[in-house]
């Protein structure tokens, strides 16, 4: 499929021929919270006008056309903080993923690696379950329901009760429906596509298809018979979280790949903290506080360190975006922070090098850290941490 490419958070002018009318309507409709489109203007010297500020992935408008946003920060970046995010160390090969030279590689490698999980799974036999199933049948199957006899002794058919051994369970479905999911989105290479389209073609018929959403990836319980599906439900975490089904089938080929940089950085910055924190000290993401009655009012908070006992030692805030000084408003939005937790010091990360003395303000420190995406992740992390150290 066609594609334009532009870089997060860097403007791109197109030549006025380059987009449709209709397909400007597109964006607009489509796409307004994630790509600013300016039509041709005096201003924009008579070209049209993208930009994405904080959002990479595709974008697809119709059958001839799509738009790719690439990320700002270098593709080892991504991939590291995808890493840590989703724990991909432990379902692929880091140095497979890491090799990837573009996003849709990338995306590929991960698709190829679900779809070769569940052809193994088949193989082997699909997970099943025991369903029970109630209904009239010509003969007795399972149990009698004497009570519903009783109710229509004159017809022929006997109402049971029994179980049903079947791999149309959640499990299954719920692979079943992220294979479709990304079949459908068109992103993959040649070679992943025909395996995911395999793997999906290996369900079919065996497994209905209803949706499911990132949280029902969280939480489920397997044994030893149902251990290999942990890594598969992990893989689809990532796709659900990322592929928006928000349009109607056969609306147009292709479902949006959508990231979030600053969703994924704050997540990024939680998942690092939790492997490199001493063993006192933990970190709550995304906490709320609440304010006045009932709830009316509240804050989430990007990030919380707390001791074990329970006190809490810093708020911290993610902010994704290119400064050399912090803005007004961070300093506003954290000292609040740290006030509603009552704590001493608040603590803004940035995505990039950043250089501001510690202040105070009132009773609260204000600290600025860059974890800087710039450099491999592990080498952010080693300054990063002595940074941070000092307040925690």
């Amino acid at each position: 499929m066609p594609s334009i490419s532009i870089v997060e958070q860097q403007a791109t002018r197109l030549p006025r021929e380059a987009l449709s009318e209709a397909d400007a309507e597109l964006i607009w409709a489509r796409y307004g919270k994630q790509i600013e489109l300016r039509e041709p203007t005096r201003q924009t010297q008579w070209q049209w006008q993208l930009l994405s500020d904080g959002w990479v992935g595709a974008f697809p408008l119709h059958d001839g056309l799509r738009i790719h946003v690439q990320p700002k920060v270098p593709l080892h970046s991504l991939f590291g903080m995808w890493d840590y995010v989703y724990d991909l160390n432990l379902l692929i090969d880091r140095r497979e993923l890491y090799a990837c030279d573009t996003v849709t590689a990338f995306y590929s490698r991960l698709a190829s690696a679900l779809a070769q999980r569940l052809l193994s799974r088949v193989r082997k036999g699909l997970a099943r379950a025991y369903v029970p199933h109630s209904e009239r049948l010509p003969y007795l199957t399972g149990k009698l329901n004497v009570r519903e006899q009783a109710r229509s002794p004159w017809q022929s058919t006997l109402p049971c009760d029994y179980e049903d051994h079947i791999a149309d369970i959640p499990d299954n479905q719920l692979i079943a429906w992220v294979l479709q999911l990304v079949l459908r989105g068109g992103e993959c290479d040649a070679a992943a596509q025909a395996l995911v389209r395999k793997a999906y073609h290996a369900l079919a018929g065996t497994v209905s298809l209803r949706p499911f959403g990132p949280a029902d990836c969280v939480g489920r319980r397997y044994d030893r018979l149902t251990a290999d599906y942990r890594p598969m439900h992990a893989l689809c975490q990532f796709f659900l979280e990322h592929i928006s089904p928000s349009h109607q089938s056969g609306e147009y080929t292709g479902l949006p790949f959508q990231v979030d940089m600053a969703r994924l950085f704050e997540r990024f910055v939680a998942a690092w903290l939790r492997q490199h924190l001493p063993a006192h000290l933990h970190v709550t993401p995304q906490e709320r506080v609440e304010i006045g009655a009932g709830g009316a009012l509240h804050f989430k908070i990007d990030l919380v360190i707390r001791e074990l006992g329970g006190r809490v030692r810093c708020v911290l805030d993610t902010k994704y975006k290119a400064a050399l000084t912090p803005a007004p408003n961070d300093i506003q939005q954290i000292v609040t922070y740290a006030e509603l937790k009552g704590c001493d010091t608040g603590v803004l990360i940035y995505p990039c090098a950043i250089s501001h003395a510690p202040f105070v303000l009132g009773n609260k420190r204000v600290v600025t850290l860059p974890f800087d995406l710039a450099l491999p992740i592990p080498q952010a992390g080693e300054a990063f941490w002595p940074a941070l150290r000092g307040y925690v």
